[in-house]
């Protein structure tokens, strides 16, 4: 036979298995509309080249991505930049936290100033913006630098978030 104690505690655990639902139920719906949601980038045609590696540019049907280059002076703060445009209908997300992660290991003789560049050090307006990421290099000649960076747009329909592989040749002199 069940006590009075007992049974208080399976209505209680029933009322909260019911608000923890709802909850969800409410959290599931809020990320599946508007600006949160999420597009699938198309498949790439069947005779399309596998996307191997980093890419100094990116130009997709939402935006435009590109790691821009420098003069790069030895042993200097040297800087590359990174440029995002929006497309057509859609915007830079002013609620992402947009940011560039340097690789892991960076190139040799490549030291960043900072390893994970954010938002808030670069520029953003509605329609585009900019990112330096500052690097020093120890000797002469070409290095790679690159990372990753992640960035989001938006149109009225939906949001596309991305992480996208960038690379460029800088010549130290």
């Amino acid at each position: 036979m069940l006590n009075e104690s007992t049974m208080s505690n399976r209505r209680r655990n029933r009322t909260i298995g019911s608000i923890c639902l709802v909850a969800l139920t409410g959290l599931s719906f809020a990320v599946a509309s508007g600006c949160s949601k999420s597009e699938a980038a198309p498949a790439p045609a069947k005779d399309a080249p596998a996307q191997v590696g980093a890419a100094s540019k990116f130009d997709k049907d939402q935006y435009v991505v590109e790691m821009k280059t420098a003069a790069c002076s030895v042993g200097k703060e040297c800087k590359v930049e990174i440029a995002l445009a929006a497309k057509g209908e859609f915007h830079v997300n002013d609620k992402y936290p947009i940011k560039f992660k340097a690789a892991d290991p960076a190139a040799d003789g490549v030291k960043f100033t900072k390893a994970l560049v954010k938002r808030e050090d670069g520029k953003f307006e509605e329609k585009k913006g900019s990112l330096p990421v500052a690097f020093t290099v120890e000797k002469a000649g070409k290095v790679k630098v690159g990372g990753t960076f992640s960035f989001s747009v938006c149109s009225d329909a939906n949001c596309v978030m991305d992480k996208v592989d960038l690379e460029v040749e800088v010549e130290a002199k």
